[in-house]
């Protein structure tokens, strides 16, 4: 029996999904119901999906299988991380202040007597600076 009855209903739900859609791609692909085509599956979508589907499908890989061995839980691991560093590198959009843009806040700075408006420009000297 499947060790389902353990997690929440949705829960349950969106692991026997993930299993019917893994279940369905790998009699496609005519590979055996193994270890190995779970991994050429998680592979796949890792092209077309993020980090938190990944390990959803792992998730519900390992409920059905009442788990997974060393090497295959390595190799989901480093899917895994590999991609949440992809996306961590596509998050970081650094955008590149000119002095332009350190004067024009100064200037705002200048003509205002607020506090808030010295400490932008403040922050916007020293952060220059710091680049």
């Amino acid at each position: 029996m499947i060790p389902f009855e353990a997690k929440a209903t949705s829960t349950a739900a969106a692991y026997k999904a993930e299993n019917d859609k893994r279940n369905s791609w790998i009699s496609q692909k005519k590979l055996q119901m193994d270890e190995s085509s779970f991994l050429l599956y998680l592979l796949d979508r890792a092209k077309q999906i993020g980090s938190s589907a990944l390990a959803k499908i792992s998730d519900a890989y390992q409920t059905a299988n009442e788990g997974i061995s060393a090497i295959g839980a390595s190799f989901v691991s480093d899917i895994i991380k590999s991609k949440r560093r992809e996306e961590s590198l596509l998050k970081k959009e650094v955008v590149k202040v000119t002095m332009e843009d350190v004067q024009k806040i100064t200037m705002l700075a200048m003509k205002e007597d607020s506090p808030e408006r010295d400490r932008d420009a403040l922050l916007a000297i020293l952060s220059f600076n710091v680049s």
